[in-house]
């Protein structure tokens, strides 16, 4: 047996890095997955790998920042699987051009729309179902970058300082429907994403993976499985008196910052 067994899930963001591991994580615990992206190849790759280590997944097209699309994610999940347990919301985007004066109107909408506004939407959807259900696991995808000053990332740090807004509310306002919220706050994590960042400097994954190893006590990239392996124990009943919680996953990153 799973330590997810029978639950309903949507992951957004679901085509790859933290996306796609957790989709292979929780459909191999025994959840059924309800795969949500932009990226419609890389959505139905996530998907079918995981159904070809014996799970069950599905994709389906979904942009995170669209009310409608959001609900008609949520509602094919419901409507193939019969309710909603868990809702991991985990799309986002990081766009670094400059510094704060730098950074146009544009790109800050863009990255508010996605990270934040997507939340907002993936969390208002997942409560009405889970309420019919007697309860539920909402877990988003934050950043320690909502923690402390990350040099040219304006727009990212405010969305993912605001994800712990809605976490905190949404935990007080649902709680007595048994709904937890909560968000993890992943530190340095390979992943595509965090390759095309040129602030790093690394041209290359080896390259990437040394000096995120170099900036924190434990000396060892993050990976993708570090914060799907916490995203399953938040969506399980191994976590059912947390709520209302940023958990910091980041290897003794954020008490000493090894980058500037």
């Amino acid at each position: 047996m799973g330590m997810l067994d029978g639950k309903v899930t949507v992951i957004t963001g679901g085509a790859s890095g933290i996306g796609a591991e957790s989709v292979r994580l929780f459909a191999r615990e025994g959840a059924r997955v309800m795969v949500g992206d932009i990226d419609e190849a890389g959505g139905e790759a996530s998907a079918a790998a995981a159904r070809a280590d014996g799970g069950e997944a599905l994709f389906q097209g979904a942009d995170v920042s669209q009310a409608t699309a959001v609900r008609e994610l949520v509602a094919a999940a419901v409507e193939r699987w019969g309710g909603l347990d868990v809702m991991f919301s985990n799309a986002g985007v990081f766009y670094r051009t400059g510094g704060l004066a730098d950074c146009s109107e544009e790109e800050f909408d863009k990255t508010i729309a996605t990270n934040l506004r997507g939340t907002f939407l993936c969390l208002r959807a997942a409560i009405p179902p889970m309420i019919a259900r007697g309860g539920g696991s909402i877990i988003a995808t934050s950043s320690i970058a909502a923690e402390f000053g990350l040099p040219l990332s304006a727009a990212y740090a405010a969305s993912k300082a605001g994800i712990g807004g809605l976490v905190r509310v949404a935990a007080v306002e649902y709680g007595q429907h048994k709904i937890r919220v909560n968000a993890i706050q992943p530190g340095l994590i390979v992943t595509p994403q965090s390759l095309a960042d040129p602030r790093l400097q690394a041209e290359t994954q080896a390259e990437q993976t040394a000096l995120f190893a170099a900036s924190q006590p434990i000396p060892r990239a993050g990976d993708p499985l570090d914060i799907a392996r916490t995203a399953a124990w938040l969506a399980s009943d191994l976590s059912t008196f947390v709520t209302g919680q940023e958990i910091v996953v980041d290897g003794g990153f954020l008490p000493t910052p090894g980058l500037g």
